[in-house]
């Protein structure tokens, strides 16, 4: 006698939420992960898909490290997966916001961290009014040695020009370093008043711009290249 099976639309439907649940990841974004990472901006810790005050989001999260494995070191970056008009208009993303080499034995990352040279030092979110919520992922990855190198086969980077951080392509950045994904996080952010626009994003050389202002000179940049 054959075993007979039930399985309705509504427990097949509930199947795939249980995934989307144990994603740390947004839905679509590769490479997936399942595993927690432990952030902070200013005392509120982040749950995945939570929404975080943008004027928080400002100075580098607070980042407790889960442990490496042996012989390897990390990277830790963050990417905005709707720059720079939300989902109506994402033509700049991934667009890369940090990323941060971890010597082996790393344990946490501190909040406005400066002891670490970053390859992408941190510049905050700065979505324009109007264009929504943006996800931000915040992904660490296993270096297979002490040491980070970049990637052979993948784009350099040029930490002075902003057109470096656009369009970053995470997959095959961690293809090409033949990383590891450890743990993720991600949140989301809105500029929901034209206060915001008026406060100063970090950028690397010391300077400020506002949200307008920063996307509009990518633009710019990009159509010179």
């Amino acid at each position: 006698m054959k075993p007979s099976f039930s399985f309705t639309a509504s427990a097949f439907v509930a199947l795939i939420n249980v995934g989307y649940s144990l994603a740390q990841t947004p839905q679509g974004f590769s490479p997936p992960v399942n595993e927690t990472l432990s952030i902070a901006f200013d005392r509120a810790n982040i749950t995945a898909g939570a929404p975080v005050p943008l004027e928080l989001t400002q100075l580098s999260p607070t980042v407790i490290l889960p442990e490496l494995p042996v012989n390897s070191s990390a990277l830790l970056l963050m990417v905005d997966l709707d720059a720079p008009g939300g989902i109506n208009n994402h033509t700049f993303s991934p667009f890369l916001h940090w990323m941060i080499p971890l010597p082996a034995g790393s344990t946490r990352v501190s909040k406005n961290e400066t002891s670490v040279k970053a390859v992408a030092p941190y510049i905050g979110p700065a979505p324009p009014v109007g264009t929504g919520k943006h996800r931000y992922v915040v992904l660490l990855l296993s270096v297979p040695s002490p040491v980070f190198e970049w990637p052979e086969g993948f784009p350099l980077f040029d930490s002075t020009k902003m057109q470096s951080r656009v369009l970053f392509d995470v997959k095959k950045f961690d293809k090409a370093g033949q990383f590891q994904p450890l743990a993720a996080n991600w949140f989301t952010s809105e500029n929901i008043t034209t206060i915001h626009t008026s406060s100063a994003s970090r950028v690397p050389n010391g300077s400020t711009s506002t949200s307008i202002g920063m996307w509009a000179s990518i633009a710019l940049a990009l159509a010179y290249m």
